[in-house]
Parts: structure tokens; C-alpha cells; sequence
């Protein structure tokens, strides 16, 4: 792997002898209460923080520790993310949900939209491939197509990507802005043909493209659209892509179709079509622009014409970069070392990939119900992995980005209002109903009870509580609330009927705890005790003599007669019983009275750790499922920190950094499974500064921050973390004061943290 980060700042050592210590300790005088004098504060890293972003993090890994991550470049949330798709010797295999996988020889080609870091391959339309050989039907092979080359070639820097194919002895550079794709071709060989292949029946594994047409609209230009059905995005009836392009200097084009040339033909419509441009061979740099657009030709004209330059890549490149130092920037951090700080600063680039931006330069976007809209004063984003990211990476956005935040609410009511519902999993411009629960309920009331709430929350509450007191039609492709009518009346989901019935139950009392949150926040009184008391459903699928959550039938009898408590079973979905055992993060009170109080809790969550703890240093199913704690899915990312709201914050600090430690690292295997659309990036960004949300609550945690000091700058108010003498073996957090105030518990309030000015000065220690 060959970066090129630009000048590295080289401070961090000399930075971590000046904190060590440097904490203070409460005056006796006051009980505590207060600080002393602030100690000398080491210093931010200062310019340019583009340099610690790695964007190869995550485009490894194997089995079920695949990261899903694509290298190629990117404007932040762009509906354009052009990024190579690869093959190995076979052919291309499971590890292509973004279409690249770091170890493979092959590079089939160059597509235009993504997804980042899911667990299901979707998009990967529009492919260029330069080509060195004569105009024939068989290039239209992928095996003849694609080409090796040579890792050591390949850079990826935020805005810019680079990588030299053997086989047509080229260099390909890739820049891109939200909407449009700068391709750069260098043909090293003038004895051969400069070709580019342009592909129109390309897609990602279990994708189809139904339809296309491509029209060749001069020397220099040329458009077109596809109608495609990825491996998701079908359910909801695929989605169209146009595109307009054009090229810096003239070619001649040959259109191809169903594998066969077409001379003379300069348009072709079908689900198999495309062309080749050939330059001439004295030409030995090709540029292209490409505008996309999922609304219309006249869109991603407009696109191009906007976002375009005047053929200048490297100021296109340039603009994309200051892009991402922007937002990037509005977190600056001191200590750590060079590779906390490269994993830190790319779990917020990788957390800025998705939702994404769907609306058009002038707003235009097509809507769920097929037809065109103008987003008016927002930004409409599309492509929510909510099962998976309301959990800590939209947390993250209120926090960090609360605007872009808003216009994601926004955009989720819109498609509520165009729809007909709230989605669960929205892709490109429709439903596609995958995973379980109603994940909106939680992100919207999240942003509301924080504070963000620049939209209709009357519509938002509206559409909330019609999922959860409504049946869900048959057929319908929003997903809904499966069997809601028992769940109202019984309080769970019937295992006799419906998979994973133990997990949509918890689920379920999750997205009404949530609920009630936002109608408290209203003023709802009435509804506030009817949610809350909803929120405790998760009570009827607990097993009192396993001490476990199990499926329950519609009898009442438990569904699995013979209980395996670390075997994926249909009781859950995605996890085993230990997974689940502990998702009730709204109601600790709650869980320890099933428990048997807190203390059986801890010595239940105690446990849980030891067996994840042995399990991980036997590399037992290492690619496999795992048994106990894993954090390459979601139920139980947020156990570690329950401890710290049951009184044992030095094992929550503890058990963190170990996760930390061990499912993170800089290199392409760099994180423990899918990223799931920025969730595993969000959580170790939160960690690293100190905190962790709980969702649908005003509430962070404060675990084990591995950096001396955090300073976030969100609309125009600056806050600071403090934590000197943060390293690998000072991790304990065992005070707290906010502006000089002593904290009586690890945590606080976000609209606590959120002033101009705070200072949250934490006194750590190498010790429990």
C-alpha cells in the first residue's frame, strides 16, 4: 500500500511528556467540588488533518470480518463515490458488498455510486475500464476486461485515488465532487490502442440492470440512463441512473450491444449496451466528466455543468480535499499515536460516507412514490442503514453535525410523506424493508430531544405513532411493524409466526421508549404513559429460569424447545442469546430487576466478558460467528458502557479500550466486520474522544478517552475534552468536572456539553 499523506506532525511524543502529570486533584477546601488551576494544555494538531485519513482502512478482511469499504474518492455523504471494482482469479467472490477487496489481482473496472460498509452489495452502475487492445466483442468478457496491477501503484488520500493497470499499461486517477467523476487516463504504451470501455449492464453481485440506453451525442460527449435492481434496492422497484458526460478531446465511438459491435450505430437501448471510445494513439491523457443524477438527463447535465471545471483535475481534487478539512477540522485532538490518530480521523471520514446525498444541484429529486420533487431549503439524503447506525453513528451527526442531521430527518419525513410510511432501510428511491424494528422512531427522537429540530415534528410524531398502532399491509414494501397487533395487545411478537421474535420484541420496546422520549419532550403527557409502558414489553420474552430473552409463540410457550444459548437460532436476528442479553439500553432499572438486582447484573456482564475475552485470545471461528461479545454486529455494542450506569465505570473503561485495542486497526483488515454505513467508525470516534450515547436519551457516557485533548468546534461553539495523561495504560476515568464543577456520576447531558465554551476536564489514573 503506497499513501501519500503530505507532512506529518511529529509532536505527539514531545506533546505526551508535557501532559503526564499534568492532572490535578480536587481541592480539599470545597468537598471536591471544584478544579484547580488549569495545568498547561498540549497542543492541537494544527493544519491540514486530511493527512490521517487511511481510506484502504476496511477493504479487507475476510468472512465475516469483511470491513465493506471502498478506496476510491469522494465528496462527504456524495452520491458520487467512483471507486474500482475488483476480482480475484475466480471471478468476483463475497467480499464485494462495495465492489473492491483489498487482496485481489484484478481490477474489472471503474463504477460511479457505492454503498460504504454494508453487509449486502448493491449500486456499482456506470462502468469505464481503459482498454489497450483492438475493438472486439470478447473485451466484453470480465475476464478479458479486467486488468491486474500492482499494489504498491495504488494511492487512496481523501478526494483522489490512483492506480496503475498492467494489462493496458495505464495510470487511472479519480477525483470527485458530491454529484460528478473526474476520470484520468495516462496510456503509457503509444504502439497500442487508447480505448475506453464504457459499460452500462454493470452491477455488483446479485444485481441486474433491466435496462439502459447510451447515445452518443458528439465527439466529445455523450448520455445516457439505466434502470437497475440491486440485491436490495429491487424490492423497491430498483432505480434509474442517468449520466452525462463528456471528454477534454475528441473520440470516436463504436456502441455495442447483447456482446455485439455496432459499427455505425451511435445509440443503443437494452439491459446489455455500452460503448468504447477510442483516442488516438498520440493522445496519451484522456480526461472524462461525468454528472449523475437519479432524477433525470437534465439533472445530471446540470450537475456536471455546476460541479464541472474547466478541465482542471487537480483543482477539482484540491476542492474535494478542502471538503473533507472541513468538516474533518471541526475535530482537532492532541496525543495519541500516529495510528490512534489515523483510525480516529478516518472513523469520521468513514462516517461522513452515508446517508447520501440524492437531491440535484437545484434540489430536484425523485421521491417514494416515483415521481419528482424539490427539496426546499434542505438537503434530501437517501440510503439509511438505521438498525445499524441509530445506534452511535447518527449520535454522532447531532453531535458533530447537527445540520446535516436535520436535513436526514427531514429527508426521512419526506419520504414518510411521499411513501406513505417511515422507512426502515431506505435505498436509492425506494423501500426496501430490510432488517427489523421501526430504527426511525430512535433517530428522529434522538435529534429531537437534543435540540436539533428544524423540521416538522408533529408530522414526525404522526408518522411514528401510526407504525406503532397500525397493522402493516400485506406485501407492503416499507417493512412497517410485523405482527403490531399482537405485540399491542400481548406485548411481544409470536415466534410462530415471525423469525427473530425474541429480537423484534426488544426492539419494538426500544422504538416505543424512544417514542415516549419525544412525546415527553412535546408535552404529550398521555401518550408519554401509554409508550412507557410499552417500553417494557421486553419483560415478556424474558425467561426467568435460563435467565435469558427467548422467543415466545402465540400460546405463550417458549418457541425453541431445545435452548442453545451461543447458536444463532431464529429466537434472534443476528446474534445469539448472550448477544441479546443485555439489549435494554433504556431500561437499566428494568434489566437489573430481572437479573435479580445489580449486582447479579454485574456478575452476569462480568462473565459475558470473560467467556468474549477467552473466546477472542483462542481465535476460536475466528471468520466465523462469534459466540459472545462481537463487535462486528450491533446487539451489543453498547454493553461495556452499562457498567459505568451501574457503578463500575473502571471495567466499562476497562472493557472499552480493549475493544478498542483489539477490533481496530491501521490496515485494510482494520475493523472487526461490516462498517454497516459508518457504525463501527462512530463508535471508536466517540470512545476516543470519551463519550458514548444512548440513543433517544439527552445522556453521554464517560468512558476512556485515548486522546489528552479533544476540541470540537460544532456552529460556532468550541468545547473541550480534557484528559491529560490519557495513554494505553492510563485509561481509568475517575473524576469528572464540567467548567470547574465537579460531576457526581461519568456522565452528562448533551444540552449540558453543548455550550460555548465548556470545558469537560476528566482526572485519570493507571489503576481501576
Amino acid at each position: 500500500m503506497k499513501r501519500h499523506l503530505g507532512l506529518v506532525c511529529f509532536v505527539g511524543a514531545l506533546l505526551l511528556l508535557i501532559s503526564i502529570g499534568c492532572t490535578s486533584t480536587p481541592s480539599p477546601s470545597d468537598g471536591g467540588s471544584k478544579e484547580e488551576s488549569t495545568p498547561q494544555l498540549p497542543q492541537l494538531v494544527e493544519g491540514d488533518v486530511t493527512q490521517f485519513v487511511n481510506p484502504f482502512i476496511a477493504t479487507g478482511g475476510a468472512g465475516f470480518a469483511v470491513g465493506s469499504a471502498h478506496p476510491g474518492p469522494n465528496a462527504p455523504f456524495g452520491l458520487v463515490k467512483v471507486s474500482p471494482d475488483t476480482a480475484d482469479k475466480e471471478g468476483i467472490n463475497f467480499s464485494h458488498c462495495a465492489g473492491y477487496a483489498y487482496t485481489d489481482e484484478y481490477i474489472v473496472g471503474f463504477s460511479h455510486i457505492h454503498l460504504y460498509g454494508t453487509g449486502v452489495p448493491d449500486y456499482g452502475n456506470l462502468l469505464f475500464m481503459p482498454v489497450a487492445s483492438p475493438i472486439a466483442s470478447d473485451i466484453l468478457s470480465t475476464k478479458v476486461q479486467r486488468s491486474s496491477y500492482k499494489k504498491e501503484s495504488e494511492v487512496a488520500q481523501t478526494g483522489y485515488y490512483k492506480v496503475h493497470l498492467d494489462k493496458p499499461n495505464t495510470t487511472v486517477e479519480l477525483t470527485a465532487s458530491t454529484r460528478t467523476a473526474y476520470h484520468r487516463y495516462t496510456f503509457k504504451d503509444k504502439n497500442t490502442p487508447h480505448n475506453v470501455l464504457i459499460r452500462l449492464d454493470h452491477a455488483l453481485p446479485g444485481g441486474n440492470v433491466r435496462d439502459g440506453h447510451i447515445h452518443i451525442t458528439s465527439d466529445k460527449t455523450f448520455e445516457g440512463w439505466l434502470h437497475s435492481d440491486g440485491a436490495m434496492s429491487k424490492r423497491g422497484g430498483g432505480f434509474m441512473l442517468y449520466f452525462v458526460a463528456k471528454s477534454k478531446t475528441p473520440f470516436q465511438a463504436t456502441t455495442w450491444k447483447d456482446d455485439k459491435i455496432q459499427l455505425k450505430e451511435l445509440e443503443q437501448k437494452g439491459p446489455k449496451v455500452g460503448a468504447f471510445l477510442t483516442f488516438p494513439k498520440d493522445q496519451t491523457t484522456v480526461e472524462l466528466q461525468v454528472g449523475i443524477s437519479m432524477t433525470g438527463l437534465a439533472q445530471a447535465k446540470q450537475n456536471l455543468d455546476k460541479e464541472g471545471n474547466n478541465w482542471d483535475f487537480e483543482a477539482q481534487r484540491q476542492n474535494t480535499k478542502q471538503a473533507w478539512q472541513d468538516l474533518l477540522s471541526r475535530v482537532r485532538i492532541a496525543g495519541g499515536s500516529q495510528d490512534q490518530k489515523t483510525m480516529f480521523y478516518t472513523s469520521l471520514y468513514h462516517s461522513y460516507q452515508m446517508p447520501t446525498i440524492l437531491s440535484d444541484t437545484d434540489g430536484s429529486y425523485t421521491g417514494f412514490d416515483k415521481k419528482q420533487h424539490k427539496a426546499q431549503g434542505f438537503t434530501y439524503y437517501t440510503d439509511f442503514s438505521m438498525w445499524d447506525t441509530y445506534r452511535t453513528l447518527h449520535p454522532l451527526l447531532v453531535l458533530l453535525l447537527p445540520k446535516h442531521q436535520n436535513d436526514m430527518v427531514r429527508s426521512l419525513l419526506a419520504m414518510a410523506k411521499e411513501g406513505g410510511y417511515l422507512p426502515r432501510w431506505p435505498l436509492a428511491t425506494g423501500y426496501t424493508g430490510t432488517m427489523v424494528g421501526a430504527s426511525a422512531d430512535i433517530v428522529i427522537a434522538d435529534t429531537y430531544i437534543k435540540g436539533v429540530r428544524d423540521f416538522d415534528a408533529e408530522a414526525a410524531y404522526k408518522a411514528m405513532t401510526f407504525l406503532a398502532m397500525n397493522p402493516t399491509p400485506p406485501g407492503a414494501k416499507y417493512g412497517g411493524r410485523r405482527d403490531i397487533e399482537h405485540y399491542a395487545s400481548k406485548g411481544y411478537v409470536q415466534a410462530n409466526k415471525h423469525s427473530g421474535a425474541a429480537s423484534v420484541t426488544m426492539e419494538f420496546a426500544y422504538n416505543d421508549f424512544a417514542i415516549a422520549q419525544m412525546a415527553k419532550a412535546m408535552g404529550k403527557t398521555k401518550d408519554v404513559e401509554t409508550y412507557m409502558k410499552r417500553s417494557e414489553n421486553y419483560k415478556h420474552v424474558w425467561d426467568d429460569k435460563m435467565k435469558f430473552f427467548r422467543a415466545k409463540n402465540a400460546d405463550g410457550t417458549w418457541f425453541n424447545d431445545e435452548f442453545k444459548d451461543t447458536v444463532w437460532t431464529k429466537d434472534y436476528v443476528e446474534g445469539t442469546a448472550w448477544q441479546y442479553l443485555f439489549f435494554v439500553p433504556h431500561d437499566m432499572d428494568g434489566l437489573s430487576t430481572l437479573f435479580g438486582g445489580k449486582d447479579a447484573l454485574l456478575k452476569r456482564l462480568d462473565e459475558f466478558f470473560e467467556l468474549s475475552f477467552n473466546e477472542y485470545e483462542a481465535r476460536e471461528r475466528k471468520l466465523g460467528l462469534k459466540k459472545y461479545y462481537w463487535h462486528g454486529n450491533e446487539p451489543d455494542l453498547h454493553v461495556a458502557t452499562m457498567y459505568i450506569l451501574l457503578g463500575k465505570p473502571s471495567l466499562g473503561q476497562k472493557w472499552v479500550r480493549w475493544i478498542m485495542d483489539t477490533r481496530y486497526e491501521n490496515s485494510p483488515k482494520g475493523l472487526a466486520g461490516n462498517d454497516d454505513a459508518g457504525t463501527l467508525s462512530a463508535w471508536y470516534a466517540f470512545n476516543a474522544m470519551g463519550l458514548y450515547p444512548i440513543p433517544g436519551r439527552d445522556l453521554y457516557l464517560i468512558t476512556s478517552p485515548i486522546f489528552t485533548r479533544t476540541q470540537m468546534t460544532i456552529e460556532g461553539k468550541t468545547i473541550e475534552i480534557h484528559a491529560l495523561g490519557a495513554s494505553d495504560k492510563t485509561k481509568y476515568v475517575k473524576k469528572a468536572w464540567l467548567n470547574g464543577k465537579e460531576l457526581p456520576n461519568l456522565w452528562l447531558k448533551h444540552t449540558e456539553l453543548l455550550k460555548d465554551g465548556n470545558v469537560l476536564r476528566l482526572e485519570l489514573s493507571d489503576t481501576p
